[in-house]
């Protein structure tokens, strides 16, 4: 998702701090409609599993759910990113549910943009 899936409190900090986003993909770093709701409905399982678990980590354990032999490349910005999603994968491993997946599956439909 290009660095765009984040809480809203996140984009706020970003905004705020001047710290801004990826741009990589484009000029525009703010997350459109469909980010915001795929980060929200990913923030929502995240509070449920609790523990520390991150949106991050609840949407790598959401592809690695959804398909079997489809392995995500992770990257980060920072060495604490990606201590954070390992950390947070393996607790998925353990406490991953269909309802989960249920609940992203309805909550999440890809953009035109994403296919």
């Amino acid at each position: 998702a290009a660095g765009k899936l984040r809480t809203d409190a996140e984009e706020q900090r970003r905004l705020e701090s001047g710290e801004k986003g990826r741009t990589v993909h484009g000029p525009e770093w703010k997350r459109n409609e469909n980010e915001k709701k795929m980060s929200a409905a990913l923030e929502k399982v995240a509070n449920e599993i609790g523990g520390g678990v991150t949106l991050g980590a609840v949407a790598v354990a959401w592809v690695m759910h959804k398909t079997p032999y489809v392995f995500p490349v992770i990257g980060g910005r920072s060495s604490e990113q990606l201590e954070q999603v390992m950390k947070a994968s393996f607790m998925l491993c353990c406490r991953w549910t269909c309802i989960n997946s249920s609940f992203l599956r309805a909550s999440i439909s890809p953009s035109p943009q994403s296919r």
